[in-house]
C-alpha cells in the first residue's frame, strides 16, 4: 500500500543537544540549517526531527488507498512504524517545508 522511501538528512550537531534539548537549541539547528534543508527536501516533504540518530526525515507521499490518495503524514507515520531503526526513536513533528520557513507578515 504504501512504498514511499523516506529522505535523510543527517544532524552531526543534534548529538550534543540530544540529552539536554530544548526547544530553543532544536530551533536555531533548524533555522541554521535551512539551506541543507531545502536543498535536500526540495518536493515540500513532511518533515520530523529524530533526536535519537541525529536526523530530519522527511517523505513526501505518491500513495493511494483505492482512488484516495494517502497524505504525507499518515504516509510517514506508517513507513516509521515499519522501521526498525525508526520505530523507538524519539522524533518530533516539523511540519511540511515550505510550512516551516514561512514569512509571517502581520
Amino acid at each position: 500500500m504504501i512504498a514511499d522511501k523516506l529522505n535523510v538528512l543527517e544532524l552531526g550537531e543534534i548529538k550534543e543537544i540530544q540529552k539536554k534539548s530544548t526547544r530553543e537549541d532544536v530551533t536555531r539547528l533548524i533555522l541554521d540549517r535551512q539551506e541543507d534543508i531545502e536543498a535536500t527536501f526540495t518536493e515540500n516533504e513532511y518533515l520530523k526531527i529524530d533526536l535519537t540518530h541525529s536526523e530530519i526525515l522527511g517523505l513526501k507521499s505518491h500513495s493511494m488507498l483505492g482512488t484516495m490518495k494517502i497524505g504525507d503524514l499518515p504516509a510517514m507515520d506508517y513507513v516509521i512504524r515499519h522501521n526498525d531503526k525508526y520505530r523507538k526513536a524519539d522524533i518530533f513533528n516539523l511540519g511540511n517545508v515550505d510550512d516551516l520557513y514561512k514569512k509571517i507578515e502581520i
